[in-house]
């Protein structure tokens, strides 16, 4: 859906030069060009049409041949894992084919990395927003547009504590937590 379909005639004047063509799409389009493309607005299955005149006057007979037009997939994704800097983030496949079967991804995780695999796994080496791309191609060939999401990949919390000086007949000692995070968020 959405590619330009090319149609070549294949047709033999038998002694006779060709010099009209008149096709039919099925979706209600014509044209009178030897070689035409057509892009099919639906994905649908249509019976294009050829009838051909020689340079004598002469009409063929009408030669059917059916086009199925395939819906294009829908590339989607879901992640998993601690979206944290230096953490494997993996990356949940969760596409939709709408026709034949999803065989190659591409993703794009917004940090130079990429991956051609199904489900990837990917680790960000800094706290940062990034933009995930992911495009799917099936078995039919058909492409789908490019989908894409944002990951925060957050800081990693920095574990610290004071401890007091104490004495060993001291009934307690209270500590002090100065755990802290890059951006000055909140510790937990």
């Amino acid at each position: 859906l959405g590619n330009t379909t090319v149609f070549t005639d294949q047709s033999n004047g038998n002694g006779s030069t060709i010099s009209a063509w008149r096709w039919d799409f099925g979706d209600g389009a014509t044209d009178t060009t030897r070689t035409p493309t057509h892009i099919y607005s639906s994905a649908l299955p249509y019976v294009a049409r050829l009838y051909v005149f020689s340079d004598k006057g002469c009409a063929s007979d009408t030669v059917s041949n059916p086009t199925l037009v395939n819906p294009l997939p829908t590339a989607d994704f879901t992640y998993t894992g601690q979206a944290c800097e230096t953490k494997a983030i993996n990356f949940v496949d969760a596409s939709s084919p709408n026709g034949g079967t999803v065989v190659k991804w591409n993703w794009v995780f917004g940090d130079g990395g990429t991956s051609v695999t199904q489900n990837p796994v990917h680790t960000y080496a800094t706290a940062n927003t990034y933009t995930i791309a992911l495009d799917v191609e099936t078995t039919k060939g058909c492409k789908s547009t490019v989908t894409s999401k944002q990951v925060k990949a957050n800081y990693l919390p920095i574990p610290d504590f004071g401890m007091p000086e104490v004495c060993l007949s001291d009934p307690f000692a209270q500590f002090t937590d100065s755990s802290k995070i890059a951006d000055n968020s909140a510790a937990f």
